[in-house]
């Protein structure tokens, strides 16, 4: 990703790929990411750092799109990055794993995860605003 000089790397959807994503933040490349409005399993908003551009629909996807310019791209590069060595690099990793965390140092909070549960509810009774019941 480095090499192909990368801006914005946009995270799969509606499923996040996790791997991925942690690769790209390891090279501080800022993140963008779809919130899947069914799970939070589906999405990595606990796994990416608190201020990444985030989309849920096609209005948030434009508006996070015009929201990156080079400052914002720098900004995020270091949020990015920042974020991959307390949170998932071999250092931090290993702390975890082995409960030898470092004093002070907590795991990060759950990332901000709103489900559409109107969408949801749609899903399942098989009914569409613009439909009526079908």
């Amino acid at each position: 990703l480095h090499d192909l000089n990368v801006d914005l790397y946009v995270a799969s959807f509606p499923t996040s790929g996790g791997k991925a994503l942690i690769e790209a933040m390891a090279t501080g490349i800022p993140v963008l990411y779809h919130v899947n409005y069914q799970s939070r399993f589906a999405c990595v908003a606990d796994m990416v750092y608190p201020d990444a551009f985030r989309w849920s629909d096609l209005a948030s996807l434009i508006s996070a799109l015009r929201s990156v310019n080079r400052a914002a791209l720098a900004r995020h590069a270091k949020l990015s990055r920042t974020y991959f060595e307390a949170h998932h690099s071999e250092q931090a990793a290993s702390a975890a794993f082995t409960g030898r965390t470092p004093a002070g140092v907590t795991p990060p909070a759950l990332g901000d995860y709103r489900p559409d549960t109107t969408q949801r509810l749609f899903d399942q009774s098989n009914f569409t605003p613009a439909q009526g019941r079908s």
